[in-house]
């Protein structure tokens, strides 16, 4: 928890932040370890099960159109490539190190959100002003390719535009958790 307030508040940057949070919860570990091959596969399926039905659907859409679907995420390469290769569909993502064979929880480049998405994405197909395409999020980090694309759909796998709002609570309420916190330890020291 107090390396997430640090990285909301601009303490430790995005990649720091993550590669604590792959390190803490030992992602690397289950990739790493043969033995966990079973693991690896339940994982994949559970990945699988949980995809949208309506984003599934337009995944098929856009596929049976002709047009070029690329899976493009902050989620490590590791995690990501059995769902891209389920849904037979390009993938750029957060790459990890990688030595002798075994994943580290080292990003090599930039955390693949904000900016890094657009950047990714340009050099995998060149200049998005160049290219007429759909985009589809649900976070803050994919805020500049929605405001990019010709057709965003923020939270949303309708045929319908949705743009992302102006305003979003979540730039905020990690700050106010921190003073509500604060507060509460404030009552409890004084009062309690």
């Amino acid at each position: 928890i107090p390396y997430y307030f640090f990285f909301k508040l601009g303490i430790i940057n995005t990649e720091k932040f993550k590669e604590t949070f792959i390190k803490i919860f030992k992602i690397c570990d289950l990739f790493n370890n043969s033995e966990n091959h079973k693991e690896k596969l339940i994982y994949r399926d559970i990945l699988i099960q949980n995809i949208r039905p309506e984003a599934l659907q337009r995944i098929n859409y856009h596929k049976s159109k002709g047009h070029k679907v690329i899976l493009c995420s902050a989620s490590p390469k590791m995690i990501l490539t059995p769902l891209a290769d389920y849904l037979e569909v390009d993938l750029l993502c957060t790459e990890l190190d990688k030595s002798n064979n075994k994943w580290l929880p080292k990003i090599i480049g930039f955390n693949c959100n904000g900016l890094e998405k657009i950047r990714r994405l340009e050099s995998f197909i060149g200049p998005l002003d160049k290219h007429y395409f759909h985009a589809y999020g649900d976070s803050t980090g994919d805020r500049e390719l929605l405001n990019k694309s010709t057709w965003p759909h923020y939270r949303s796998f309708s045929d319908k535009s949705i743009y992302y709002p102006e305003f979003s609570i979540s730039k905020i309420l990690p700050i106010m958790i921190l003073i509500i916190i604060l507060y509460v330890s404030y009552i409890f020291k004084n009062y309690g």
